[in-house]
């Protein structure tokens, strides 16, 4: 008889009546007695799937059908972007993922439920570490190593295409270029930066970001999204002799917009699997009032 891809003898003998009774109460029926006295073949009434179970189990304790546990798992995975390959050898609380960059990951499975459930993100380490050397790159830094306090939130960057001097710069600051070089005074507050309106394609919806920063492009292509890069349309965008007066400006409208359109603001959400943001971001019917407000601002600016 073959079960889970493996083949046991028929072990003969009568089932027990008992074993029966406690198959049905817990889900299953016996089909037969396999490898030796002790096991039995049961089948899941839920997923029809087969396994192999002693009968003190069965009649003792509550057993758990592996088949449908490995459909929690891929589900589980699925719903994080990743593809269950295998359960861990060494530890059964652990399996074997493929990220959506193609790297495989050992991970707890609580954890990819969790994920699954409340959200939340799964990387890759290798390719974090590739996305940190990129944001660093785009705005004249290079990613020396971890932080030399020891905080994960930092890490040792130096300061390439200006000083040369070494610093401890925290990630989220670095991805979006809002900070200062301590020895040269060179950042964001000083340097130029734009308001982008972009439109964003999320597969079953679209919608409208408005934003600021330093790099445009950077920001699309290497910050803003989750797994991957999505399709989307820069629409309009305003240049600004420095990071402080476009970020002030960006504030102004967005302050406007959702004191005019409480209701044009999309959830969180709905597009928190594929964005980095926790706002910002617009329905489509709100187009031409954004761009109505961008005229504004540029008219200003041009004054």
């Amino acid at each position: 008889m073959t079960i889970r891809g493996e083949t046991h003898p028929i072990w003969p003998g009568p089932i027990q009546p008992q074993w029966h009774a406690a198959a049905a109460e817990k889900g299953y029926h016996v089909l037969a007695r396999v490898k030796n006295k002790d096991n039995l073949a049961l089948e899941c009434k839920e997923c029809q799937g087969t396994f192999v179970c002693r009968h003190s189990v069965l009649t003792g304790f509550q057993p758990q059908c592996p088949n449908c546990k490995e459909a929690r798992w891929i589900a589980d995975a699925e719903a994080n972007g990743l593809t269950f390959v295998k359960r861990d050898d060494a530890d059964r609380h652990y399996g074997h993922f493929i990220v959506s960059c193609g790297h495989t990951k050992r991970l707890q499975f609580g954890r990819t439920k969790k994920v699954a459930t409340e959200g939340g993100e799964i990387i890759c380490e290798r390719c974090t570490l590739e996305r940190y050397k990129r944001e660093a790159q785009a705005y004249g830094w290079e990613l020396v190593g971890p932080d030399p306090n020891g905080d994960n939130d930092y890490r040792l960057y130096r300061h390439a295409e200006g000083c040369g001097e070494s610093c401890r710069v925290s990630i989220g600051n670095m991805k979006t270029q809002r900070f200062q070089c301590p020895s040269c005074g060179k950042g964001w507050s000083n340097e130029p930066s734009s308001i982008y309106f972009a439109e964003i394609n999320l597969g079953k919806r679209t919608v409208l970001k408005l934003g600021f920063s330093g790099n445009t492009y950077s920001r699309f292509e290497y910050q803003l999204f989750v797994r991957k890069v999505l399709p989307y349309r820069i629409l309009a965008e305003i240049h600004f002799p420095t990071g402080r007066a476009a970020l002030r400006a960006e504030k102004k409208v967005h302050k406007r917009l959702i004191e005019r359109f409480p209701d044009g603001v999309v959830p969180h959400a709905v597009y928190r699997r594929h964005l980095k943001v926790k706002s910002e971001i617009y329905r489509p019917e709100l187009r031409n009032a954004i761009f109505a407000e961008l005229a504004e601002v540029e008219g200003r600016t041009s004054t």
